[in-house]
């Protein structure tokens, strides 16, 4: 069993809540969802590795603590890979906490039926939750037969912690299986500017700070992505890839892990930023022994 990250307040004994690894399982999402800056990662990945083999995912999982969260989300749709549902199996049987965003695209009805009983963590990211076809397209979600019969598959599954969202109102297909008084509707976000830089016309939240800022979410800046080359980004917001903390197949987990400062450049323009409390206390990680 590997062993266990060890995270807390130097000033106060206090444990961060949580500690995530999200995987892109592949580079180039054809849903190109018009509030996700496809443009500005594609611009900047240049491995040859565009689609995260089966083995070098094992070979990060065994580098990672078992109270790690995997979230099968970061930049893609996860089930454009092919191997994910074995992905998801294996880190379940390792004991990991487990997470998943997916349009349910490239999802087969033997997928839904592998990975319907595993207990999808809730805390802090959601669980299950699918991103339905919106009525204007913004999701590029071809609505097929096929695809309505994984998504009614999906729904009587009575996956744990399982929720549906949406980009606005729901596609007319959709509304028979997932009707719109069940589905979210949450605000997007600028991903850190990166909307903006690429002209996108609709309405997001956006944010920009002055002065010291630092995280706020609940797992601070420990909700990393792996990429399919096991490069490790700072976070869901950098799809330009500006804060790149080392390659896991080729370090250990403890060393990639962030530096634990009080703000990164990509912060000044993010939505979860918030301004630096007064004594904040210094996070400190103790290495797992060699």
């Amino acid at each position: 069993m590997a062993a266990h990250s060890l995270a807390h307040f130097s000033l106060r004994d206090v444990r961060v809540p949580a500690c995530m690894m999200e995987i892109t399982t592949v580079i180039g999402c054809n849903v190109n969802c018009t509030y996700c800056p496809q443009k500005s990662l594609l611009g900047r990945y240049r491995s040859p590795k565009r689609k995260l083999a089966f083995a070098d995912f094992r070979l990060a999982l065994d580098k990672m603590p078992d109270d790690v969260t995997i979230i099968f989300a970061g930049f893609s749709e996860p089930f454009l890979n092919e191997e994910c549902a074995r992905m998801i199996l294996h880190a379940h049987h390792k004991g990991h906490p487990l997470c998943v965003f997916t349009t349910a695209v490239g999802m087969s009805l033997q997928d839904v039926d592998q990975i319907k009983d595993i207990p999808f963590s809730a805390y802090p990211h959601g669980g299950f939750t699918i991103h339905l076809p919106d009525a204007r397209g913004l999701a590029k979600i071809d609505v097929t037969p096929e695809y309505l019969q994984v998504l009614e598959a999906l729904k009587a599954a009575s996956i744990q912690n399982f929720s549906v969202m949406s980009m606005g109102a729901i596609h007319p297909d959709v509304e028979s299986i997932f009707p719109q008084s069940s589905v979210a509707l949450p605000t997007m976000n600028s991903r850190s500017g990166n909307l903006e830089k690429q002209g996108v016309s609709e309405s997001f939240q956006a944010a920009s700070h002055d002065g010291p800022v630092i995280c706020g979410r609940d797992e601070y800046i420990y909700n990393n992505v792996m990429l399919p080359n096991g490069d490790i980004v700072l976070c869901c917001q950098d799809y330009h890839l500006d804060h790149v903390l080392g390659n896991i197949f080729e370090q250990s987990f403890s060393d990639l892990l962030p530096s634990p400062l009080h703000s990164y450049d990509l912060c000044k323009t993010c939505v979860y930023a918030i301004k630096l409390p007064q004594n904040f206390p210094v996070f400190e990680f103790a290495k797992a022994p060699a």
